[in-house]
């Protein structure tokens, strides 16, 4: 059998095959390196159970009103600049 099938005896289910052959083995190889990169530094690579990382809430990051500094409970004193 000549290598490019030039005598029609290539059907369409036998390219299939090999689409499908070259596919998985391109899987396989993903999750292959993708095991052996986790392996070594589990920050690396994809996780495989994502986690979506914790963002803060703004009464986390929202600055504590102290008495003493402008703006708190107490009024301003008049401006002597104003006209």
């Amino acid at each position: 059998m000549d290598r490019w099938w030039s005598d029609g005896t290539e059907t369409g289910s036998r390219l299939w095959q090999g689409i499908v052959a070259i596919v998985s083995f391109g899987c396989l190889l993903g999750i292959a390196q993708n095991a052996l990169v986790r392996r070594g530094d589990a920050k690396a690579g994809l996780a495989w159970n994502y986690t979506p990382p914790k963002l803060d809430s703004l009464e986390d990051v929202a600055p504590v009103a102290v008495d003493s500094q402008p703006g708190g409970s107490k009024p301003l004193p008049p401006d002597m600049n104003d006209p």
